[in-house]
């Protein structure tokens, strides 16, 4: 496997730090929304969308019929 190594600069560093920041803190408003328990569903919900549009990207993508 290759892997690419990708060099932020200073800007970019920060840029994802703060989205990281932003994604906390979102997580946190969406428990507070609709629960811990519903939330951890939704996570369960995408990791299983995410493993799906990985195979498909393996497999040389959707088919487009």
């Amino acid at each position: 496997m290759i892997r690419e190594l990708l060099e932020l600069s200073t800007e970019g560093k920060q840029f994802v730090l703060d989205a990281s920041d932003t994604a906390v803190s979102l997580q946190e408003s969406y428990k507070q929304l609709i629960g811990a328990e519903k939330l951890t569903i939704a996570d369960v919900i995408n990791k299983i969308i995410a493993y799906h549009e990985q195979l498909q990207e393996e497999q040389g993508g959707y088919d487009s019929e």
